[in-house]
């Protein structure tokens, strides 16, 4: 990917070893990131685009950097632009989570807080920059990746498409923030109503990510100021 920020990695606390208590049960995990530390160990990759797509009309790119005025610009966010050419993009960010108890079921909470300058009811090509743009958290024991078919990029997990929810993800709520202007706005948004089941895998391990599905076509600049994954074991 262009304009790529190399990850820092930086050690996170678990409620307890392996996410198991004293007499061998599952706990609750929680992990926070809040980016002011760096990448802490997320990468970002594009789906629903041309395989061959030229970055100088699509303008992809990730890093970190402080917040934009009138927000407090000396805290740090995770910030991801694009541009959209065909009303349909999805952006997202992915990290491999550990620590978790082996082979377990767990229901898992995305809290999700962004910066964002769309008016929730503006009106835009294919859609609206506010209502139309969709934050999706999701999880599965296999990577988040794109492959190549038909010479486009395709997402390999079911995330739903742009409004639609899939089978390993969840809709945590549009961009859209309050009011007329387009004046950066900290949004929250989670899944406390629909939490995702997870299987972990025989090591304990899962992936998550959180992206943004467009349905808007033109220019998107998202800031995410913290991710929050909390883990429940059912």
């Amino acid at each position: 990917m262009p304009l790529l920020l190399s990850a820092l990695v930086v050690p996170l606390l678990f409620a307890g070893c392996g996410g198991g208590s004293a007499n061998g049960g599952a706990v609750t995990v929680t992990q926070n990131f809040d980016f002011d530390a760096g990448m802490q160990g997320w990468t970002s990759d594009v789906s629903d685009l041309p395989a061959d797509y030229n970055n100088d009309n699509y303008q992809i790119s990730y890093s970190v950097a402080a917040l934009p005025a009138p927000l407090n610009t000396a805290k740090k966010a995770l910030r991801l632009t694009s541009f959209n050419q065909s009303d349909d993009l999805w952006q997202f960010v992915k990290r491999q989570v550990t620590g978790l108890r082996a082979n377990t079921r767990y229901n898992v909470r995305f809290d999700v807080e962004i910066a964002s300058d769309a008016p929730e009811n503006s009106v835009g090509i294919g859609g609206s920059p506010g209502s139309s743009v969709i934050v999706k958290g999701g999880a599965a024991i296999a990577e988040p990746a794109v492959r190549i078919e038909n010479g486009a990029r395709v997402f390999t997990l079911d995330k739903g498409n742009n409004s639609q929810q899939g089978t390993q993800a969840r809709n945590l709520g549009n961009v859209g923030i309050p009011g007329d202007e387009s004046v950066y706005k900290l949004k929250q948004l989670n899944n406390v109503s629909r939490l995702l089941p997870l299987t972990t895998d025989s090591s304990g391990n899962a992936w998550v990510f959180v992206g943004a599905d467009s349905g808007y076509e033109g220019q998107k600049e998202l800031y995410y100021t913290q991710i929050k994954l909390t883990f429940t074991p059912r």
